[in-house]
């Protein structure tokens, strides 16, 4: 999705500016979705296959019993490893956008799971 194409969206789906810039940042990072049988679906954000990139990299579970481990994503010698947040570490947390927003992650080698219910 191109910038003009989602401020077009956002005014087509009226949000207000107070919630824009936070679309606009989330909009900076691929979310890929898939069917339980693994089939890639189509997202509006989806800029890349990221259950490809995971299988291409070392793979670590973030421990919601050790959630400072959650930093060792931002050491540049973990550049090439996945570090993966599972439901359980996010449902835990009390400021779950602290736990993982407030480390300067610039390896973008954090990885959240969740399950969608229509």
């Amino acid at each position: 999705m191109t910038d003009a194409e989602l401020e077009g969206w956002m005014e087509y789906e009226k949000y207000p500016a107070s919630i824009r810039e936070r679309i606009r940042q989330f909009a900076k990072h691929s979310v890929s979705c898939y069917k339980v049988t693994g089939e890639h679906l189509f997202h509006p954000f989806d800029s890349e296959n990221l259950l490809e990139v995971l299988l291409n990299m070392e793979r670590y579970l973030i421990d919601s019993n050790v959630p400072a481990s959650i930093r060792d994503a931002t050491k540049p010698a973990n550049r090439d490893k996945a570090f993966i947040i599972g439901y359980t570490f996010m449902d835990e947390q009390d400021n779950l956008d602290n736990a993982v927003l407030r480390h300067d992650n610039c390896n973008n080698n954090l990885f959240g799971f969740g399950i969608y219910r229509k």
